[in-house]
């Protein structure tokens, strides 16, 4: 089974909605869908019941807040243990990321009404906290004006160590220090820089 998940915004396989929240997913290149319809809950839509597993576990790596997932007909297929949250300040995290796609930025902004529709994930550190995903819901929050943001704590890899020293090279402490770029200029300057790091052809 291969996930891929779809990164552009427009594509007719999926509603823009999902496109939006980056939802949008091709298992063995059949469409699946995964539309955040609270702030802990998601609705599932896809060809095989039986791929929803893998699916689920793959988006909550990045999304580990949302905790109930239901089928179209509003059946619930699994739900989690909710984790701890902690509220931390915006401008007290430290970023892992260097730029952010203005795409994305537009794209999720209207979902983001308050503090609380923002959850990232963090590692702590000796510093303090490190955002490792969710770089452009914490943008959006410095952008909002929002003092803190929910975080869930998540492990820590040599992988988080190398992206901070690099942030710091560029003299990124805070999220209001990244720059936002169009779409295109995100895929050479951020993501070309990640596949060469873990050596992704």
């Amino acid at each position: 089974m291969e996930i891929k998940r779809v990164t552009e915004y427009n594509n007719p396989l999926f509603s823009q909605i999902v496109l939006n929240q980056r939802g949008a997913f091709l298992i063995d290149e059949e469409p699946y869908e995964i539309e955040i319809i609270s702030s802990d809950s998601a609705l599932m839509r896809g060809k095989n019941r039986e791929n929803y597993k893998k699916l689920i576990e793959y988006f909550r790596y990045y999304s580990p807040h949302i905790l109930n997932f239901f089928d179209e007909n509003d059946k619930k297929i699994i739900s989690f243990e909710k984790k701890p949250a902690l509220t931390l300040e915006v401008d007290k995290i430290q970023p892992s990321q260097f730029y952010i796609d203005e795409d994305k930025v537009n794209a999720l902004e209207n979902f983001i009404k308050n503090s609380k529709d923002i959850v990232i994930q963090v590692v702590k550190s000796d510093e303090g906290y490190i955002c490792v995903d969710g770089h452009t819901r914490l943008f959006i929050a410095f952008l909002k004006n929002f003092k803190t943001v929910h975080a869930i704590e998540t492990e820590f890899d040599n992988d988080t160590n190398y992206f901070v020293s690099q942030a710091k090279k560029r003299n990124i402490f805070t999220i209001k220090d990244l720059k936002l770029v169009s779409h295109s200029d995100y895929k050479n300057l951020w993501i070309d820089f990640c596949d060469s790091y873990f050596n992704i052809d």
